[in-house]
């Protein structure tokens, strides 16, 4: 993982910064085959997320001592968020194919800072709009976020047919209360 995306993140508005090239691309390519090899049966019924998405058509991966989240958490956990004032917490990774979609939304309360960076190819009207701004869906990018604004976020387009969507999604504590 390269430090340098998460230091030259440009801040679209407050809270909300875009990040690009966070993998080195061989490093990306070994991932996604990863991740893309894993059997069923590891990946279940997301936990997380703004609503129940479990009945919206997304997975997300186990954890599995030595696999390939395992793997990832120590790469986000060896980085400096300390731009954005967050200290790492933990990783998901979600597999989301046909159908997924989710509405405009603002994260709970509980989660502090997230980040999601897309994995794959798949259309680029699969990313995240956040109000005006929107992010497509392009491999290696996507953005940082501070709750502390509570932005309100969606996936406009559903998840076509044979397309299936990878994504990184990380979670932050701040570094030093904010109140």
């Amino acid at each position: 993982m390269i430090q340098e995306s998460l230091d030259n993140a440009v801040e679209i508005v407050p809270g909300l910064w875009s990040v690009n090239n966070l993998f080195e691309e061989n490093e990306l390519d070994e991932l996604f085959q990863r991740i893309e090899n894993e059997p069923e049966e590891n990946w279940g019924v997301c936990r997380f997320g703004a609503y129940n998405q479990s009945n919206n058509s997304r997975l997300e991966l186990k954890w599995i001592t030595d696999g390939v989240l395992d793997d990832i958490w120590v790469k986000l956990d060896s980085l400096d968020y300390s731009r954005f004032g967050f200290k790492f917490r933990t990783a998901i990774v979600w597999k989301d194919y046909e159908g997924y979609r989710i509405s405009e939304h603002a994260d709970s309360e509980h989660i502090i800072g997230s980040m999601q960076i897309y994995l794959n190819n798949a259309p680029e009207n699969l990313g995240t709009v956040f109000g005006e701004h929107a992010l497509p869906f392009i491999p290696n990018t996507g953005y940082i976020m501070d709750n502390i604004y509570k932005r309100l976020h969606k996936m406009p387009n559903a998840v076509p047919k044979g397309v299936t969507r990878y994504s990184l999604y990380a979670l932050f504590d701040y570094m030093e209360d904010k109140n």
